[in-house]
């Protein structure tokens, strides 16, 4: 039922050069008219109530500065109060259905469960239980929360998520990822929404990779900034069930991606680039690529290093996926799929016209995530050097029409320009937004009236 594509960077490769690259593109291609039931929902959502989500959301100042500044007239919420509000807006949304289950688990210095699995139905007891997060104190122990959860979930089957609501840099990093295996091992993806500009974005996009998830990036409604991947306080609660609802047209769970190399073929790296993009770990084999939505493509990119070979065609390897479908615990197996290349004694330069655009679309999407870490590096030691790597970020984002990630990138030359450095809060965007608005190859997504919206211009 599963319906693959494969192709190469090129196909022609040097036979005296000691070692190439070739980057190998897997598209799952959308199923047309297709239904499925698709299966319940098992969340929990594991609040942050440490002291700092006390602080106000639309100033950069603590809490307890403000209320010491007598003549500052104080913020009307708190971060805590903006998460309560549109928390209780989805629970009291129409978006889970019958059989689904919902917990809660709040989290600082130590982890509770609030709420164990119920029915969604049960809108009163979960809306209750939020309304009392309002006593915020103590550090992030994110590891803690994690554990609890676990525990939650080892007790259900389901389609099991995480939506993790934090502020905060995480105290017990080694537990935290310690869970991280446990929930890759269980499947259970992990959806973090950062809030302000204090997390820790490198060490929370692990943690999505590491589990097959996904960062996004709250700000309050009184931000500056007016475009995507900045996600305002007011469109949390539609950006939750946008992301539930891509979740429920997920047909293909459990994917995993076995690959048999000739010698002399290494497996590099291998990324999910759309609809997001993660990081695979390789040191867990086979290779666990996660769900595929219905309606959509979902692609990875496989970086291979090919080293000497002989002239002629050789296949260099076989790729074969198994997965589930619409959560039916029954393995189905794809095709097998040969990678093969051909090597040359002598390079005809005439045949670099056989490189795959998409492939390298998508390889330069993938690029940016590196390149945003080296923004965020240079610009904090090295101006000059940040501007030129901005440049050809930008180079690259406009070959590829990515408006979203253009805005932000446009925002951060200006604020060096201005301001002889660049924000927390667009730096934490520009890495966001690289790993989540990427662009599907060959599809204008913007109208002329988006891109005035988005860029403000």
């Amino acid at each position: 039922m599963i319906n693959v594509d494969m192709k190469l960077h090129r196909h022609i490769l040097l036979s005296d050069i000691q070692e190439q690259k070739l980057f190998v593109l897997l598209k799952i291609n959308p199923v047309e008219d297709i239904t499925f039931k698709r299966q319940p929902f098992r969340i929990v959502f594991a609040v942050d109530t440490s002291g700092s989500m006390r602080d106000y959301t639309d100033t950069d100042k603590k809490c307890d500065e403000l209320i010491n500044e007598s003549s500052v007239a104080l913020p009307k919420k708190t971060k805590i109060d903006v998460l309560v509000e549109y928390l209780i807006n989805l629970f009291d949304s129409q978006i889970f259905k019958n059989g689904d289950k919902l917990a809660i688990v709040q989290f600082n210095d130590a982890a509770k469960v609030l709420v164990p699995f119920t029915d969604a139905e049960n809108k009163e007891v979960l809306i209750d239980a939020v309304k009392n997060l309002k006593e915020c104190s103590g550090g992030t122990n994110t590891g803690l929360a994690m554990k609890t959860a676990l525990e939650l979930f080892s007790r259900e089957n389901g389609n099991g998520k995480m939506f993790l609501l934090t502020d905060g840099i995480t105290f017990d990093e080694d537990l935290t990822l310690e869970m991280s295996e446990e929930f890759a091992k269980n499947k259970i993806p992990v959806i973090t929404i950062g809030i302000g500009n204090d997390w820790n974005f490198n060490f929370i996009n692990l943690l999505a990779d590491r589990t097959g998830g996904k960062v996004l990036y709250a700000l309050s409604d009184n931000g500056n900034a007016v475009y995507p991947p900045y996600i305002k306080g007011g469109e949390l609660t539609n950006v939750l069930i946008s992301e539930l609802n891509r979740s429920a047209d997920e047909i293909f769970t459990n994917i995993i991606l076995n690959i048999n190399t000739i010698k002399g073929v290494d497996i590099k790296r291998i990324s999910k680039v759309y609809p997001v993009q993660t990081e695979l770990n390789l040191s867990r084999k086979p290779y666990l690529l996660g769900n595929a939505e219905a309606r959509d493509i979902t692609v990875f990119l496989i970086e291979i290093s090919v080293f000497q070979n002989s002239a002629g065609k050789v296949r260099l390897a076989q790729f074969n996926l198994t997965y589930e479908v619409g959560g039916i615990p029954y393995r189905q197996e794809g095709p097998i799929i040969d990678v093969t290349a051909e090597f040359v004694k002598e390079y005809d330069h005439s045949l670099n016209l056989n490189i795959d655009n998409e492939v390298m679309q998508y390889v330069q999407q993938r690029n940016l995530s590196s390149m945003a870490d080296r923004i965020s590096e240079e610009s904090k030691t090295n101006i000059n050097k940040a501007v030129e790597i901005l440049k050809a970020a930008m180079q690259s984002v406009g070959v590829i029409n990515n408006i979203p990630v253009m805005s932000v990138l446009n925002n951060a030359v200006n604020e060096l320009k201005n301001k002889k450095t660049i924000s927390e809060s667009t730096l934490a965007a520009l890495k966001v937004g690289v790993k989540t608005h990427t662009i599907k190859y060959g599809q204008e997504i913007f109208t002329d009236e988006e891109i005035k919206k988005i860029t403000g211009i």
